[in-house]
């Protein structure tokens, strides 16, 4: 086993997603590829674990127990990048069509929802500390705004929702040993 290290990571990462219809969850390596790759980050990412809990009491308050009823985890990047894929993959109900001039993206009708998830992985590269990845089972549930300013790039900025996997596994964080130098 490997020494305790404590880390402090400094920066973003990127962010890879491909199309899921396995029973496995694809491998870091199987991931990690500029193919995968979905758009530039921008302002980082968050992912968040949440959980709702009942506590049951007795009448007289010398016993008690507390079992969770509800578990929850959102990978929220920050994309400034944009193009017809990107949004594709980002909206259920995104239907795409190219001609000679341009590729058209069309939003919406819930009988063109797709149904696909997604394997996701944000993977933060740190070459001192070691590098830490974030691997999930996920599609987008926040929608899609594009807010056009002056002075500023578009932010896109999906919220992917873990799927359970057949473990009851939500989110798998890897902190990967550095290698000597």
């Amino acid at each position: 086993m490997a020494e305790k290290m404590r880390r402090i990571a400094l920066g973003s990462g990127a962010l890879y997603l491909s199309d899921f219809t396995a029973d496995t969850i694809p491998s870091v390596e199987d991931l990690k590829k500029t193919t995968n790759e979905i758009g530039k980050i921008k302002n980082g990412a968050s992912l968040e674990y949440s959980k709702e809990t009942y506590t049951a009491t007795s009448d007289d308050g010398t016993c008690s127990k507390t079992v969770i009823t509800n578990e929850k985890v959102l990978l929220k990047p920050g994309l400034c990048t944009i193009d017809s894929a990107e949004v594709a993959a980002l909206v259920s109900t995104a239907r795409v069509t190219t001609n000679e001039t341009q590729t058209t993206v069309k939003i919406g009708g819930s009988t063109n929802d797709n149904g696909k998830v997604y394997a996701i992985l944000f993977y933060h590269e740190d070459k001192k500390d070691g590098d830490i990845y974030v691997l999930m089972i996920a599609k987008n549930t926040a929608g899609l705004t594009l807010d056009f300013k002056k002075e500023n790039e578009v932010i896109i900025s999906p919220e992917f929702t873990a799927e359970a996997q057949s473990d009851g596994t939500l989110v798998e964080i890897g902190f990967v040993y550095p290698t000597a130098v």
